[in-house]
């Protein structure tokens, strides 16, 4: 390749990719300098002049002289570009990028800059495409594409089993006894060559142009190479150092005289003579700016002084419009209109979900649930002048009481209490005539996740019916139906279409037909949609599409006041609207806002903790012999014993020979809390505070994960303090990004109730990732994203600067180019080593190797159906069981080099699962200190709230963890508690009971 056609590489590949990069929306405000002579799953092709190599790192593409030297940087922008490969002609150059918002495969001349971006299907990182002798023709991903058209022809048929390698040749394999064989085709004259191969272990094959020479890799580990008589040669034994099985081996190339073959391993680029065998290193050195979005993480505000409830649920307006009633605190309360405050309708007994006023306003019927006692169903007077009147009463729970019309009778559903986030719960339809007062049962299979009522002659009630795992790959299903109450005879309303993996199918709720029955409402992702009844048949929703009718707005709890009034809840807001006077883009506002302040849990007393060894996490501080003094919920001093002054009455604990550290932080947990109706205490949150945590962060719950967050600032629920993203932004059917406004409407329910931080789960293009990125920005909330084990994607979020990642990708070999990225960039790497990919997760090792099952406090706190769950690894798996130390390693590298590191259990192991996290950390190479740091104030910096949690040090919250031995010594004295204090509060670790200072003090004397 001449000097010209280089120079105008340079000129025209710049220009281009700034017009490219531009359809993505943010833009580049930071520049990361690299000066790296390595690199990691570098794509490699040749010119077919042999002068000029081309290949990728970090997402960008670079070009080198053969012989080596200094590469020059072809592209630069956000823009992520992979696989670059010249054509046949050697006048242009082809790659996978998303400039254009998502994956394709992008065309860029050298003589005219001519820039083009081919449309395609199932394009991703890794996709191998490749040219016909031509050049005029793409082949890639069972598509032939012609390249001045566009246009995409399927595979003929009796090519559909084979997977092409070019324009002349395809493989398969082909069994052969136990094994298989690897069967090569030529198209041009139908002839095949066999290879034998153990058990699909080839992969990323590679024909010379001649075809005279295969290429593969063998169980992504060796590089062998096969000749026209079939006979197989190792070209080399070795090409990762580390075991990988998730990611293909980089591209590779022949040069066009078959001589050569140019390849990329163990971070260098390689051209081995096929002759000779001689293998070259060709030396490279990159001096290269690589474009980075601005950073949105975010300091966060935490108090702990009265808050105000914005989870509030079911808020209705009696029907002569002076009085409200909604469920909050595990309270149903009521406000008189215009200035009553709210209040409980009866303050005593279990707690309460669910009122609802019988239609003339007269009555409130509520359930009550307690997992000791069982559910009851009670009704009272809407005017607080009468006791509660029980109803119905069993051991199992009752959901969505529903009054008939003419207020003789009332429905539910009674059935055993869901387990889990996701469970929409298994009960009885029953109903209850007030005369009678005998229950009779409808139907006996329906979800608990439901919205009951009556039709307006009171013949039939309306509800969602149970649809099991086998009915949904049945298109399509029933989503509303009727029973008549005399006959007993059930009638579909509307319908829905479900695909396997839809989260709709958990997420669409409340669904309500308006008395009219010209109407349905209900809530998908925290929105309410409004749908047309048709006459022939109703399809409420289709995965195919988003497009479930209007959507009028955030909201949950839909319901029909009367034929055209629809109303619903958000936060502490409620919704009325006339449906026959809505407009697309009419914007509704509240109808009316609930203020309802409630006390903040924490210890009002002034003590302090003396002569005790305290690791503050203050850029490293220990103090042998030290004080901290706590005061309402806070710590006013810190230092050593001789140093601090400690006020008259204030209640001294000496605490000789123990270690105090911060309170630990999750900053991935997951406690999957139970919906709708809550326990009154939830053994995952008090497992958690009992091993020491103090504040966990669930990076994918629920909308109900916020009244959870309430009921622990109250303390009417034990455990650490719950941040929480509500519902993980998924590309399953129940939220989209596919402009800047409707991610900006995703993130804002989250701002709207009191949310910290947005996760980005896996949405489907880069662009609308961004868009999300964008409008967290704008809201001032931190986004995390779910890293799953994709390298490359997670490039892309380190470029879009996000505040963190979750999940450690499958690392394989990496190098210092990924290790600088990383480290340099800004984001919070969470590596989630005990749910590893590719890899046994660390939980297995150290299950096995620390923990004993039949302790008494891991019993106390752990139900027997979760320590039931606990098995003993596998043989296999105990030989395997310490590959998650690799990763670890490449954790601590990243760390080391001055990245952001945080911990997370994924929630695996409640409570002792934070241990096991912070014990991995330290094995990949981390001093005792450093792993201690990334469990407690690096995890607070993750979350933006380092100016309140995360070390010992004067004005934050008193959480610290009281601990019987020194964890610098051995990092495993981590789980040997004592005492566990959260916002001063004092609780035994063996038991959570609350203990006063003075009882503190008398225990240590």
């Amino acid at each position: 390749m001449n000097k010209f056609v280089i120079f105008l590489l340079n000129i025209y590949l710049s220009a281009m990719y700034s017009v490219a990069s531009a359809q993505l929306p943010m833009r580049a405000t930071r520049w990361m300098k690299l000066n790296v002579t390595e690199g990691t799953r570098m794509n490699v092709d040749v010119s077919p002049d042999g002068k000029t190599l081309v290949f990728d790192l970090l997402g960008e593409i670079f070009m080198l002289p053969e012989q080596g030297g200094q590469a020059r940087q072809l592209s630069r922008g956000l823009a992520l570009n992979f696989r670059p490969r010249f054509s046949p002609a050697g006048n242009s150059i082809t790659f996978i990028s998303d400039a254009s918002g998502k994956l394709s495969l992008h065309i860029r001349r050298f003589d005219t800059g001519q820039r083009r971006c081919l449309d395609l299907d199932n394009i991703n990182t890794n996709t191998e495409y490749y040219f016909n002798t031509l050049g005029d023709t793409i082949f890639l991903a069972g598509q032939r594409v012609d390249i001045r058209s566009g246009h995409r022809i399927k595979e003929t048929e009796s090519l559909a089993e084979w997977k092409r390698i070019n324009s002349d040749y395809a493989y398969q394999y082909q069994p052969f006894g136990n094994k298989s064989i690897l069967v090569l085709k030529n198209l041009k004259n139908g002839l095949t060559r066999h290879f034998l191969n153990s058990l699909h272990t080839a992969s990323n094959l590679l024909i010379s142009h001649s075809g005279q020479y295969v290429v593969y890799t063998e169980n992504n580990r060796a590089l062998i190479i096969a000749d026209e008589t079939g006979k197989l040669d190792t070209l080399v034994s070795r090409l990762n150092l580390n075991k990988d099985h998730y990611n293909p081996q980089p591209m590779m190339s022949f040069s066009a005289n078959d001589r050569y073959l140019y390849c990329a391993y163990q971070g260098k680029i390689h051209k081995i003579d096929l002759k000779t065998r001689e293998n070259k290193i060709i030396p490279f050195s990159i001096k290269a700016n690589f474009a980075l979005a601005k950073l949105k993480h975010f300091s966060q505000i935490i108090t702990q002084n009265r808050f105000r409830a914005r989870y509030l649920r079911g808020i209705q307006r009696r029907i002569d419009g002076k009085q409200f009633l909604f469920s909050t605190m595990n309270r149903v309360y009521t406000q008189n209109l215009p200035h009553g405050k709210p209040k409980p309708i009866y303050d005593r007994g279990p707690a309460q979900y669910q009122g609802v006023y019988s239609t003339d306003g007269k009555w409130i019927a509520y359930v009550c649930w307690d997992e000791f006692t069982g559910g009851s169903v009670w009704k009272i007077s809407s005017d607080g002048q009468n006791k509660p009147v029980l109803l119905a009463a069993s051991d199992n729970q009752y959901q969505r009481p529903c009054w008939s019309i003419d207020n003789t009778k009332i429905s539910w559903i009674c059935g055993k209490s869901t387990k889990d986030r996701d469970d929409p719960g298994i009960g009885k339809l029953q109903l209850l005539d007030l005369m009678s007062k005998k229950v009779f049962i409808l139907k006996d299979t329906i979800n608990l996740w439901n919205k009951l009522s009556f039709s307006k002659d009171d013949q039939s009630i309306y509800f969602q019916p149970y649809v099991g795992p086998y009915e949904e790959n049945l298109q399509p299903v029933p989503a509303l139906e009727c029973i008549n109450l005399e006959s007993r005879e059930i009638h579909p309303l509307a319908y829905s279409a479900f695909t396997t993996y839809d989260f709709g199918k958990y997420y669409k709720t409340g669904r309500c037909i308006s008395p009219d029955r010209k109407f349905i409402a209900f809530s998908a992702g925290e929105d309410i949609y409004l749908q047309t009844v048709k006459p022939d048949s109703t399809l409420l929703f289709d995965p195919s599409h988003f497009a479930y009718g209007e959507k009028l707005g955030s909201g949950v709890d839909p319901y029909w006041e009367k034929e055209n009034i629809l109303c619903w809840t958000f936060a502490n807001h409620f919704y009325r609207i006339d449906v026959r006077k809505f407009q697309a883009d009419f914007k509704i506002k509240p109808t009316f806002t609930i203020e309802l302040k409630i006390p903040y849990a924490k210890n009002a007393h002034r003590f302090a903790l003396t002569n005790a060894r305290l690791l503050t996490m203050n850029k490293g501080r220990i103090i042998e012999k030290g004080t901290v003094l706590i005061e309402n919920g806070k710590i006013i001093a810190v230092g050593g014993s001789n140093r601090v002054s400690i006020p008259q009455r204030t209640v001294k604990i000496n605490l000789m020979g123990k270690t105090v550290i911060p309170g630990l932080i999750d900053v991935h947990a997951h406690v999957r809390v139970i919906p709708d109706i809550f326990p009154s205490q939830f053994w995952k949150f008090q497992a958690n505070l009992a091993y020491g945590v103090t504040t966990i962060h669930d990076p994918s719950l629920s909308y109900d994960g916020y009244g959870y967050s309430e009921l622990l600032n109250s303390g009417k629920m034990t455990g650490p303090r719950l941040f929480h993203v509500g519902k993980a932004v998924r590309a399953q059917n129940v939220s989209h990004c596919n402009t800047l406004q409707e991610a900006l409407e995703v993130v804002k329910k989250r701002k709207d109730m009191g949310g910290l931080t947005v996760k980005q789960y896996m949405l489907k293009h880069r662009i609308n990732r961004q868009y999300l990125g964008m409008a967290s920005g704008i809201y001032k909330l931190n986004m995390t994203n779910e890293g799953y084990w994709d390298l490359p994607d997670q490039l892309g979020m380190l470029k879009d600067g996000s505040s963190g990642i979750e999940h450690n990708p499958v690392w394989g070999d990496l190098y210092d180019d990924v290790v600088q990225f990383y480290a340099r960039s800004g984001t919070v790497l969470t590596g989630a080593l005990q749910h590893a990919y590719g890899m046994l997760g660390a939980k297995y090792y150290l299950n096995s190797t620390y923990w004993n099952f039949t302790e008494e406090k891991l019993r106390k706190f752990w139900p027997k159906e979760a320590i039931a769950s606990l098995v003993e690894p596998s043989y296999e798996q105990m030989s395997t069981q310490l590959e998650f130390i690799s990763s670890a390693s490449i954790d601590a590298r990243i760390y080391k080099a001055g990245g952001k590191l945080a911990l997370g259990s994924h929630g695996e192991n409640q409570g002792i699962g934070v241990h096991n996290e912070l014990w991995a950390i330290q094995m990949g190479g981390l001093s005792n200190l450093e792993a201690l740091e990334v469990a407690t104030i690096r995890g607070a910096e993750a979350l933006g709230l380092q100016k309140y949690l995360g070390s010992i040090s004067r004005g934050k919250f008193a959480d610290l963890v009281i601990l019987e031995q020194n964890p610098l010594k051995d990092i495993h004295n981590s789980k040997k508690i004592s005492f566990v204090i959260k916002d001063g509060v004092i609780y035994d670790g063996n038991t959570l009971k609350i203990i006063s200072p003075e009882q503190l003090k008398k225990t240590k004397k």
